[in-house]
């Protein structure tokens, strides 16, 4: 079965001229002076996953958009979900 997600409450995401952030709000006091850019990567990540697509279609996506072989885009993909889940910025859905 494949991972779908959403967006933690945890987390704002702001975009401050070229940079995408994400920003905790309801965290430990040591994050909530924290925040996190997201590269060209995974700012393509984290828009799909939080729109809903698997982590399968999402690493397709990945691999069609930036010429990367099926394998390298599904470990991106799957790096990059995974530090967002670590981070509290995604949330699995339905217990995936």
């Amino acid at each position: 079965m494949t991972r779908q997600f959403s967006k933690s409450g945890a987390i704002v995401e702001r975009k401050i001229r070229d940079e995408h952030l994400l920003v905790p709000i309801m965290r430990s006091e040591a994050t909530l002076d924290s925040f996190f850019v997201l590269n060209e990567t995974a700012r393509f990540i984290w828009t799909r996953a939080t729109a809903g697509q698997s982590e399968e279609d999402i690493a397709a996506a990945l691999a069609a958009e930036f010429d990367a072989s099926p394998a390298e885009a599904a470990d991106d993909t799957r790096r990059v979900l995974d530090e967002l889940l670590s981070l509290g910025a995604l949330q699995l859905k339905g217990g995936a």
